[in-house]
């Protein structure tokens, strides 16, 4: 199954249970207040009689025009702007509905796809809006997982002007799919990693599986501190930061 199946498949589980809930057929829990009687699990439904008229539905952000899209993030500049990843290897920019036809920035001469490898995700430095840093995960030629960096000159432009590039982490990858690829700024501030175990099927790599192991990275949900230093640093918090 592909990378962006398993999102899809997330979302559209995520909006049936919302529907179940409203519809009174899942059980929520009910608010309550000191001076309200104790409600029960079975009497929640009841309890939210004519509290649950709304109506939730799925739109698309665009109609279509994208190829493969496997992600979408914005840059928290307050342009509204919205990007979208194509696996295939471009970052397309959604503004006030309408699809640019020009990408925003291209790593097809970089990347391995598709299958479940292809470029997986874009994040956004919390300060985007004054440095013009943002991040990629991608599969790289070789099948190594890759995440970089690079840095735009007008981070106000629908095209990225790339002035510098760094390659932050590049870890082997066994097989073709598991390849992981979600990254995320967190409120800390760290960027969040999400690599896959190797691929194959069922982790079968060394003795215990790559996701049990604590010296490799695969498997994992690496919190890296990329902000201010030239790659990545440990933060000191992380309890396996000496392994």
């Amino acid at each position: 199954m592909s990378h962006s199946m398993y999102r899809v498949g997330s979302v559209v589980g995520l909006v049936v249970l919302v529907l179940l809930i409203a519809g009174g057929v899942v059980a929520a829990p009910a608010t309550r207040s000191d001076m309200a009687p104790s409600i029960g699990w079975a009497q929640t439904p009841q309890a939210l009689a004519g509290t649950s008229n709304f109506t939730i539905a799925l739109a698309a952000v665009v109609p279509s025009g994208l190829t493969y899209p496997v992600g979408i993030a914005h840059a928290n500049d307050g342009s509204g702007r919205l990007f979208a990843v194509e696996q295939t290897g471009a970052i397309r920019v959604i503004k006030n509905g309408v699809l640019s036809s020009t990408p925003f920035f291209s790593l097809t001469d970089k990347i391995s796809c598709c299958g479940e490898r292809g470029l997986l995700s874009v994040a956004f430095d919390p300060g985007y809006k004054t440095n013009g840093v943002f991040y990629v995960y991608y599969t790289a030629v070789n099948g190594d997982v890759t995440i970089e960096r690079y840095t735009v000159s007008t981070p106000t432009s629908d095209v990225a002007n790339v002035i510098s590039s760094t390659l932050i982490l590049t870890v082997a990858h066994p097989a073709g799919n598991h390849n992981g690829g979600q990254l995320q700024f967190g409120p800390d501030g760290y960027l969040y990693a999400g690599l896959g175990d190797g691929g194959g099927a069922g982790d079968q790599h060394g003795p215990i599986g790559n996701g049990q192991a604590p010296a490799v990275l695969l498997g994992k949900i690496l919190r890296l501190n990329v902000r201010g230093v030239l790659t990545y640093t440990i933060p000191s918090s992380n309890p396996f930061w000496r392994n």
